[in-house]
């Protein structure tokens, strides 16, 4: 019985560590120069004060970081603070945007893209959100905010979908792949298997901005990811394992309830 127990543990150990690898790499387009992963965060303000941008390059594949940026008009009328985190595993590559707020006649951006490839064919799926929430909008005031997200074949020249949506308004809630805003668009497929063979790009895009004269101010969440879906083989590897596991424990319970009677 304990030879059924290891057994299926192992199984679902083996299921459970049994997933395509990301890996990132330098892309060699002809007649161009290299690209490299990247993530760059901006926040600015327009009335004299300035902000900042930062730009990580060559993000390695796993990687957990994270970054903030921010920007202060001199007399404090207007203020951009963005905070983001990265966790990049060997089966998903995902970005959460923790903080996205903004005062007055200011601009929050975040992009960037992640060059990979995989080392089996892999199915995956991307997903996402972008929600603005204005805690205060004047009479007047004229905002905005956008969410986009591509994958592409770099190999073989295609793209496996693209996702925009953009809104003049001080609020709303964006999901990648959805139709909502002025003049949004959507082509491809959010699922895609992908070839070992070749390399992909899959890039992103947030913005919050104000450019008018009058106070306001919003706040924001967002996520992009890219995940690998487990395999068929994997995923019945897991059901055996745990069956086992499972018929073990129920052997043992009607054994000691025999014990009892």
């Amino acid at each position: 019985m304990h030879k059924v127990l290891f057994g299926g543990l192992l199984l679902a150990l083996a299921a459970s560590t049994a997933s395509a690898e990301f890996t990132a790499v330098t892309w060699l387009p002809p007649d161009s120069e290299p690209q490299q992963s990247f993530s760059s965060l901006q926040a600015l303000t327009f009335r004299g004060g300035g902000g900042e941008q930062i730009t990580r390059n060559a993000l390695p594949i796993p990687y957990n970081d994270s970054m903030s940026a921010r920007g202060r008009d001199d007399d404090a009328s207007s203020r951009a603070y963005a905070r983001e985190t990265y966790s990049f595993t060997g089966s998903e590559l995902r970005l959460d945007l923790t903080n996205f707020e903004r005062t007055g006649m200011s601009t929050l951006e975040s992009g960037g893209n992640w060059i990979f490839t995989v080392s089996t064919p892999t199915l995956t799926v991307a997903s996402g959100f972008f929600s603005v929430v204005s805690k205060d909008q004047p009479p007047g005031v004229s905002s905005g905010f956008a969410l986009a997200a591509t994958l592409q074949d770099l190999t073989a020249g295609v793209t496996l979908f693209d996702s925009y949506q953009g809104n003049l308004a001080p609020e709303g809630t964006f999901v990648v792949g959805g139709l909502t805003g002025q003049q949004p668009t959507f082509s491809g497929s959010l699922t895609n298997l992908l070839d070992p063979q070749h390399t992909y790009r899959f890039a992103y895009f947030f913005l919050s901005s104000q450019r008018g004269t009058a106070g306001d101010s919003s706040a924001a969440t967002g996520l992009v990811m890219l995940s690998a879906v487990p395999e068929p083989t994997s995923l019945l590897m897991a059901l055996a394992g745990l069956i086992a596991v499972a018929g073990y424990a129920t052997a043992r319970r009607r054994t000691a309830l025999h014990a009892l009677a």
